[in-house]
C-alpha cells in the first residue's frame, strides 16, 4: 500500500492591521477586508498551526484588492514559524518581497507566493503582510484591502 496525497486549502483570516505610520489598529469596516492607506506603511497579522494531515509543500499567498484603480502596490508576504512547544522565537523565516506587485481594480488579487522551507507538523506559523505606500514603486494611489492569505498543501490520504 502506498501513501496518496491531496492538495488541501485553507483561508486564514487577518487578526488584525497596524498603520504603523500614525500609530493607529485599522478596524474592517466593509466586504472588501482590513484598509491599507495610502501614503502609511501597514502590517496585517495572521496565525495557525500546520495542520496535522500536512506532508510537505505548503505555500501561501496574500488575498489583495484595490477599489478604483489597477496599479502596482509595494509590498512583502513573511512567514515567521517554531516548533511545537517553542516560545515565539521565531527560528524559522522566509520572505517575498519587498517588491512591487500589481493589483487589478475591483479583483481580489493573490500575491506574493510563500513557501517556507523548513517545516513540522503542528509547527505554529506567524504570518505577516506588509504594505509600504510611501514607497514611489508604490503607484496606487489609493486605499488596498486585505483579507488574508490563501494556505495550500499536500496532505497525508
Amino acid at each position: 500500500q502506498y501513501l496518496r496525497t491531496r492538495t488541501r486549502k485553507f483561508f486564514v483570516a487577518t487578526n488584525g492591521v497596524y498603520n504603523a505610520t500614525d500609530g493607529l489598529v485599522i478596524g474592517r469596516t466593509g466586504t472588501n477586508g482590513f484598509a491599507l492607506p495610502d501614503n502609511k506603511v501597514s502590517y496585517a497579522y495572521g496565525d495557525f498551526f500546520l495542520p496535522a494531515d500536512w506532508v510537505r509543500a505548503l505555500s501561501f499567498k496574500a488575498v489583495v484588492s484595490s477599489s478604483g484603480v489597477s496599479a502596482n502596490i509595494y509590498s512583502s508576504n513573511i512567514a515567521y514559524y517554531v516548533a511545537d512547544g517553542e516560545g515565539p522565537s521565531w527560528s524559522h523565516t522566509d520572505t517575498v518581497g519587498p517588491a512591487a506587485v500589481a493589483l487589478t481594480d475591483g479583483w481580489f488579487t493573490w500575491i506574493q507566493q510563500v513557501t517556507p522551507t523548513v517545516l513540522a507538523t503542528n509547527d505554529h506559523v506567524c504570518l505577516r503582510y506588509m504594505r509600504d505606500a510611501t514607497n514611489v514603486l508604490d503607484t496606487l494611489g489609493s486605499t488596498a484591502y486585505f483579507l488574508g492569505w490563501l494556505v495550500t498543501y499536500l496532505a497525508d490520504n
